[in-house]
């Protein structure tokens, strides 16, 4: 198990490399020297003593009759997305070691469990009493095999650091593979050229993402808006059926998108001699941004603003002589409302 390997390789570089010399401690024990080199983002010497403390019980202050302790550990990145800790120990870095993990601060618990051991070899037959503790090492399923004292410690080992205890969060650096998203929602939306003057609606919108990908599907509904002109007049709502694909930046805060949009425009004579009703069917291109805010886990707050162009202009007749009303060839559309993510 790499549980059992981790410790194994920890066990074997506490007890069976030289001891060093005298060093200072930072308020522990000068026979401890610890130096800990690591990027920007990755634990900090204090965060690795403060776990390494957390996991002995005590002050890292060596027992009186052990030989003095200095460790040596340095941090860096490594092709795939991954890390590796390098650590020497004992005079001039006689013994060296080093631990590949997925994430920089699962090679500060590597660290902080190695110092526990080197302060405190008896850790190890107490840790299954104490894998509960949160923020710590989980080790109730790792063997007890400490390695003997005289057998020399090879020039490299590479392996994974110990599983962390469930009740620590999840590392954000690590690799993993795109999960597929839902959203449903609902916006308050204003149209301008598709109907007379500024026509108010609803817009009902379904998305699915895979990052950094969203496809969108909306549905909405202009109510009636009356129009007269040339001596008739009509009343005239408006339907759309839109599709898109957008590319999500920043988190999922701004999202570009492009699409279709098909519209039915519905309307019907009113104040005129012979009333007709009819339908007109516009197809239009969509460009658009959406801005979305984070209000809940789960309850983003959206807004939308888009331009919509008709390759073609329709037209509305109320009868083959007359014509009611003309939708421009631009329009523009905004929203504002509400979405819920379905994980």
């Amino acid at each position: 198990m790499r549980l059992a390997g981790a410790l194994l390789f920890i066990t074997s570089t506490a007890l069976a490399e030289p001891a060093g010399t005298s060093a200072r401690g930072d308020g522990a024990d000068s026979r401890f020297f610890f130096a800990w080199n690591a990027p920007a983002g990755c634990p900090s010497r204090a965060d690795v003593l403060a776990r390494a403390q957390q996991l002995v019980g005590h002050g890292l202050v060596p027992a009186t009759d052990s030989p003095s302790i200095e460790l040596s550990a340095t941090v860096e990145s490594i092709a795939g997305s991954s890390w590796r800790l390098e650590v020497s120990s004992g005079p001039g870095g006689a013994g060296f070691r080093t631990v590949s993990a997925p994430t920089c601060d699962e090679l500060g618990d590597a660290m902080a469990l190695l110092i526990a051991l080197s302060i405190d070899p008896d850790y190890q037959a107490r840790a299954p009493a104490r894998s509960g503790a949160a923020g710590q090492a989980s080790f109730s399923d790792i063997p007890a095999s400490p390695a003997s004292p005289s057998a020399p410690a090879p020039d490299r080992a590479a392996l994974r650091t110990p599983e962390l205890a469930a009740s620590r969060t999840k590392p954000t650096n690590t690799a993993a593979e795109p999960r597929v998203r839902g959203a449903v929602g609902a916006l308050g939306s204003l149209w301008l050229g598709r109907l007379p003057g500024l026509a108010p609606g609803v817009v009902l919108r379904g998305a699915l993402a895979r990052e950094p990908f969203v496809v969108a599907l909306e549905l909405g509904f202009f109510p009636k808006q009356h129009v007269a002109t040339q001596g008739i007049a009509g009343d005239l709502w408006l339907a759309t059926l839109g599709g898109s694909l957008g590319y999500a930046l920043f988190d999922g805060f701004l999202t570009p998108y492009a699409g279709l949009q098909l519209d039915l425009l519905h309307g019907v004579g009113s104040d005129v001699s012979a009333p007709d009703s009819g339908e007109v069917w516009l197809l239009g291109l969509d460009l658009g941004l959406l801005l979305r805010y984070p209000a809940h886990r789960s309850l983003n707050l959206i807004m939308t603003a888009s331009l919509s162009a008709l390759p073609a202009q329709g037209r509305f007749y109320i009868d083959p002589d007359r014509e009611l009303f003309r939708p421009k060839p631009v329009g523009a559309q905004f929203g504002l409302g509400a979405e819920m993510t379905i994980r």
